[in-house]
C-alpha cells in the first residue's frame, strides 16, 4: 500500500539511506558473494550495487531532461504562446 502521506521523493530518501545503511554493515567477503541471473550469468553483490546506483542515476536524468521543458514553459496568457492562450479561452 503506498503511503499518499509522504511524498515519492521522501520515500525515495528514506529506502535510500536504509539500503546505505544495510550495505555499509556487510562483511567484506558478502560482496563477492554472487547469484545466476538467467541471461547475463554469475552476478556478484557488488557487481548489482553498481548497477543499481548506475540506475538511479539514470533514473534522476530522465526526470531532469522531463521536468527542464516543464520549468520554461510560457504561462498559458504568454503573448509569445498564442496556441496556449486560444487553448485556454476554449
Amino acid at each position: 500500500i503506498w503511503n499518499t502521506e509522504v511524498d515519492p521523493a521522501t520515500t525515495e530518501r528514506i529506502l535510500r539511506e536504509n539500503n546505505l545503511a544495510m550495505l555499509k554493515g556487510l562483511p567484506k567477503d558478502a560482496w563477492q558473494h554472487y547469484g545466476m541471473h538467467q541471461e547475463r550469468g554469475k552476478e556478484t553483490m557488488a557487481h548489482v550495487v553498481r548497477m543499481f546506483a548506475g540506475h538511479d542515476v539514470n533514473h534522476v536524468k530522465q526526470v531532469e531532461g522531463i521536468a527542464a521543458p516543464i520549468d520554461a514553459s510560457p504561462p498559458d496568457n504568454d503573448p509569445r504562446c498564442p496556441f496556449l492562450t486560444c487553448q485556454s479561452r476554449a
